[in-house]
């Protein structure tokens, strides 16, 4: 059943087994595992089925430290981040689980082996082939027709998935939920307080409020978190009726070790002799693509004491990077999704001030004469994501700035730290070393008109603000997901990642949501 807040009768009471609060890739995961079921299960999404500027606005928010709108990485929508997502699936490595003495706050309570059948799961939701994603690239590229660089002793090949179509993914789930006899949506709808009791052992009901100024409630036996990395931690920290400081924030970590993957162009590697198009290009295999990327080998960045890097191959066309072109391609992903973006009109503007350039880019990338660009000695771009580590003072705070519901607004604190840039730099010196003992080197610079806007500086993964540790001075949530010392609160999200490897997040923000769907199954039938 599908219910437009804006229409609900003020202070009305819904009733459910399972809260789930946000309606993005957490969400459609776990309605999808307790659908068809016995399990009364009520999602509450912010937005509707449709970008909204007044409903995004709500995710406005001051920065300090690194650039960063917190609007623009925060869809207020049915599939939250889903909507501007590309489809690329990744697991963490097993090093990334590790506890590693070199990075500060490191170390799971869970093991790669441990969440790997829950990744066998996610593999099936997301459509995608049943493969081994540490097989050897040699084998997955000679059953595609392709070759990859041979191995060295420090430098390996892996690969990740990307989804044949991900924008067909939210509307195939949202009809299943349409069919469910178990599941329901509320949409327009923003939950603004957890309510707990006088204890704050348990959570009763969530207060709702909507733009359109009516408020409800929501009680149920259990309440998920599942509305990303920021929002999470600021319910939590509104929720301060009982507990002054937030709900499940009793040692001050609710909010902090906020982390991201920053992307770094490392410019431009030409060979001759070199056949890069594995890399360029990808490949397909099951009706799924394969793309493959280079990491150095765990016992290399253990000897060397590194964070997690990888460092994708890109194609490069001309006027790739142009204002213009960036702006189509949003369109383009809009019209995909069936959801234009909130700045709709402006890239609108862009494309019509750059029409030359949309038309250079299409020619090269749908004709015929595409085959020039894609010539074997062709330059490609080498961009390399990183793993940051966890730091306190990376944060998300409260301020006292309102938004149009009255609520306080977040804050976030946040640099890419020395540390950081300091892994960096040796890991790609490393890199750089094996390339050219492979016949590759790097120019680092990228050539005109591509260089002033070819920039990914952020993958938009909001990690660690509810970090997952045993022990609660050191975890906002448990091995479960379930928020220390709150008996029915749980969290979906990348939130609780104590670390984050350099892997996209939504593999396995999946395998755990899957991974928390059975331990709840187990609570609410026990």
């Amino acid at each position: 059943m599908l219910v437009d807040g804006r229409t609900v009768e003020a202070r009305h009471r819904f009733e459910a087994d399972v809260c789930v609060i946000g309606g993005g890739a957490a969400a459609i995961v776990l309605t999808h595992e307790l659908d068809n079921s016995d399990i009364q299960t009520l999602v509450i999404e912010s937005g509707g089925f449709q970008t909204n500027q007044d409903v995004q606005s709500l995710s406005q928010g001051d920065t300090f430290g690194e650039p960063y709108c917190l609007s623009e990485s925060r869809p207020r929508q049915f599939g939250g981040g889903t909507s501007a997502w590309g489809g690329l699936l990744q697991p963490l490595d097993p090093v990334d689980f590790e506890q590693r003495d070199w990075i500060p706050n490191s170390g799971w309570p869970l093991t790669r082996a441990g969440l790997d059948p829950y990744y066998a799961r996610a593999q099936e939701i997301f459509f995608l082939p049943s493969m081994d994603y540490y097989e050897p690239a040699k084998a997955v590229a000679t059953r595609s027709s392709a070759a990859p660089l041979p191995d060295t002793a420090i430098l390996q090949t892996s690969v990740l998935h990307k989804m044949g179509n991900p924008y067909a993914h939210r509307p195939q789930y949202w009809k299943q939920i349409k069919r469910s006899k178990n599941v329901d949506i509320v949409i327009h709808s923003n939950v603004v307080e957890l309510c707990a009791d006088r204890s704050a052992r348990i959570v009763n009901e969530v207060r709702v409020k909507t733009l359109q100024g009516n408020e409800f409630f929501v009680k149920a036996r259990h309440f998920i978190l599942a509305a990303g990395g920021i929002e999470n931690a600021r319910l939590l920290l509104a929720s301060n009726q009982v507990q002054e400081a937030g709900l499940g924030n009793e040692h001050d970590l609710v909010g902090r070790n906020f982390m991201e993957h920053p992307y770094v162009r490392l410019g431009t590697v030409k060979s001759n002799r070199i056949d890069l198009t594995f890399y360029a290009d990808g490949s397909w295999l099951q009706g799924s693509k394969i793309i493959p990327f280079l990491q150095l080998k765990p016992d290399v960045r253990a000897h060397h004491r590194l964070l997690g890097l990888k460092v994708e191959m890109c194609r490069l066309f001309p006027a790739d990077g142009q204002r213009g072109i960036e702006a189509a391609k949003k369109l383009v992903i809009g019209l995909l999704n069936r959801q234009m973006p909130p700045d709709v009109l402006a890239n609108g503007l862009k494309v019509a001030t750059a029409p030359h350039h949309c038309l250079h880019y299409l020619i090269h990338r749908m004709s015929v004469s595409r085959v020039a660009a894609l010539r074997r000695n062709a330059p490609v771009l080498l961009l390399a994501a990183l793993e940051q580590a966890p730091v306190p003072t990376n944060r998300v705070v409260l301020t006292g700035e309102r938004d149009d519901l009255g609520e306080r607004k977040a804050a976030l604190h946040f640099r890419v730290t020395d540390l950081d840039w300091d892994s960096f730099h040796r890991s790609i010196a490393l890199i750089d070393a094996e390339l050219r003992e492979l016949g590759l080197e790097r120019q680092e610079n990228i050539p005109a008109p591509m260089a002033s806007e070819l920039q990914v500086p952020f993958g938009r993964h909001h990690m660690g603000t509810t970090r997952m540790h045993p022990d609660p001075k050191q975890g906002v949530v448990d091995e479960n997901c379930q928020v220390h010392g709150v008996a029915n609160l749980f969290v979906a999200s990348s939130s609780v990642f104590p670390t984050g490897g350099h892997a996209n997040a939504t593999f396995t923000i999946a395998a755990l949501t899957i991974r928390l769907a059975d331990h709840l199954k187990s609570v609410l039938r026990s």
